[in-house]
């Protein structure tokens, strides 16, 4: 659900002057590094048509993961020229995947 919420005129101006106000407003460091990872353990699919008795037969697709992970490392640092900057890094490790296609 999104709610649109509009402010009467005065109502904005006066958040606008509270924010300018350094007595209304804490500023704060933010984390100078963030790591967020993901990991997914043993997984598997397996589509079947079941117009057939005999499970060889039956067996359309078969898809398996053993392990996978997915790692974002984000660092904010001022680059060369004094600047705040991000420095980013995506990592995505799969250690076994098995993907089997059974035709008729």
């Amino acid at each position: 659900d999104r709610k649109l919420i509009v402010l009467p005129p005065e109502k904005k101006e006066q958040l606008l002057r509270d924010i300018e106000d350094e007595s209304k407003v804490e500023s704060i460091d933010l984390p100078q590094r963030f790591v967020f990872e993901f990991a997914l353990g043993k997984m598997a699919v397996d589509l079947v048509d079941d117009n057939y008795a005999d499970e060889v037969r039956r067996q359309v697709l078969s898809l398996a993961l053993e392990d996978a992970n997915l790692v974002f490392d984000l660092e904010m640092a001022p680059d060369h020229r004094g600047q705040d900057s991000a420095e980013w890094k995506m990592e995505l490790g799969l250690s076994s995947f098995h993907a089997f296609h059974a035709t008729q």
